[in-house]
């Protein structure tokens, strides 16, 4: 489209995928990308799914409640806790929602509002001992049928830190953690994972001078089991979301400015895999990534996109699906390895797989290119081919590199792509390191 702005994203229990936002209907589409159903604009800011398998929806200002094909069925105005960020179904039909009313402060505090169909309020909790800005990132229930609330505050001027806080059936405040020397100053973004032994992974980003990324798991009782800075390299800081797997590890959606990108990381933030997705040009920005798996766990990434332009500037919504997690390519001059040295004017060999999860009978290059700082191609390290695969098939395929006479010593960067642009299922990296060849010219002294 035109002028599409994403607010939520979300992958169903059915498989489907559900998007809304500004300049589009509540779209859901299944796991080949066709449509299966419109519905009307409300501009929720978070999406979840219901018992029932409809959705009920926060924009800050208003609730609503969709049937399982996307129709409304009510919404109201969110008084008094007008900006929340976080919802939970605690019984059928019942919803949580937490945050702060600005109607009330400053000082803030942390208030929880419950409601039940059509829209009705059942009970409003107030917390001024959780004084802030607070923004809860997740609501989850406890065995004892209590709530645990965990997100980010800002307790102090630019100070934002992670927080829990444990509520009972009746919203009476059993206990509240502040991680106060675990963050830093100036963070704005936290996302919460809850797991099957009560604790919680959180994950922060923070505005220093390399805007850091944070990863601390917890256990029930708030007590810190680890504390790690982001797994991820390239560069990919800008994490937008996190999401847990199935095996307790956690797959991240990230961009930079031209990139977006998706990563799985296990259980202790060992990084398993990092995948640039979608490449754009100069003149347009991946501004805003959301991630999330299907039941056969593919990864579904989802990018809004701005295009600078004049007189105005528009805005886009990607999608890319990627399956191929497990299956990486290898380079079968040195069983597997990503780096390896080689004469020059000797080929080198990659093998794997080129699935085509459409519908439809599609051609998949295979690219390997040479890449320089400014992410350019360097010639003459470049080579392609182009696989036909049918409708939900997949082949092994091959490329193979003859490394030039006259390349120059010593190591070089290749990225390897298979796929279709701009989407690639999978990218890797590779160092070759070349004998043999041209001599790399020495440095001249300065004058």
């Amino acid at each position: 489209g035109s002028n599409e702005f994403m607010r939520s994203f979300m992958t169903t229990q059915q498989g489907t995928i559900v998007i809304e936002g500004d300049g589009i209907s509540v779209l859901e589409i299944d796991a080949n990308a066709d449509l299966v159903r419109t519905g009307p604009v409300l501009l929720p800011y978070i999406l979840i799914q219901t018992s029932d398998s409809g959705y009920f929806g926060l924009d800050r200002w208003y609730s609503n409640r969709r049937n399982p094909d996307l129709s409304e069925t009510w919404n109201f105005l969110v008084e008094p806790v007008f900006d929340t960020e976080s919802a939970l179904e605690y019984q059928p039909n019942s919803y949580l929602m937490s945050g702060i009313s600005l109607y009330a402060g400053p000082p803030w505090h942390l208030e929880v509002l419950g409601v039940s169909d059509p829209g009705i309020v059942d009970f409003h909790w107030e917390y001024p001992e959780i004084e802030g800005l607070a923004q809860p990132a997740g609501m989850y229930t406890t065995n004892s049928g209590g709530f645990l609330i965990a997100g980010r505050i800002d307790a102090e001027t630019d100070i934002t830190d992670f927080f829990l806080a444990e509520l009972d059936e009746a919203g009476n405040l059993l206990r509240y953690v502040y991680y106060d020397p675990l963050t830093g100053i100036g963070g704005y973004r936290v996302f919460v994972t809850h797991h099957a032994d009560g604790g919680f992974t959180f994950s922060g980003l923070f505005v220093t001078a390399t805007d850091t990324l944070r990863l601390v798991r917890t256990n029930f009782a708030g007590d810190v089991l680890w504390a790690v800075p982001s797994p991820l390299t390239n560069g990919w800081n800008n994490i937008h979301e996190m999401v847990a797997s199935p095996d307790g590890g956690y797959y991240l959606s990230a961009a930079d400015r031209h990139w977006s990108a998706a990563a799985r990381i296990d259980a202790r933030a060992n990084l398993l895999y990092e995948r640039p997705i979608m490449y754009q040009p100069p003149h347009r920005k991946a501004t805003y990534t959301q991630i999330g798996f299907l039941p056969d766990e593919s990864v579904v990434l989802a990018t809004s996109l701005v295009e600078f332009g004049s007189p105005f500037s528009t805005h886009e919504i990607w999608l890319a699906r990627v399956d191929s997690w497990t299956a990486p390519w290898v380079l079968t001059a040195d069983a597997g390895a990503d780096t390896v040295t080689v004469q020059a004017g000797q080929p080198l060999t990659w093998t794997g797989t080129v699935r085509n999860t459409l519908a439809s009978n599609r051609a998949t290059d295979i690219w390997l290119q040479a890449r320089g700082p400014d992410y350019q191609v360097t010639p003459p390290f470049s080579i392609w081919q182009n696989v036909g695969v049918a409708a939900g098939d997949s082949v092994s395929g091959e490329l193979t590199l003859t490394v030039p006479v006259d390349a120059l010593n010593g190591p070089h960067n290749l990225l390897l792509r298979v796929g279709n642009y701009p989407v690639y299922e999978y990218e890797a990296w590779f160092t070759v390191n070349v004998a043999g060849g041209i001599p790399v010219p020495p440095v001249q002294p300065m004058e």
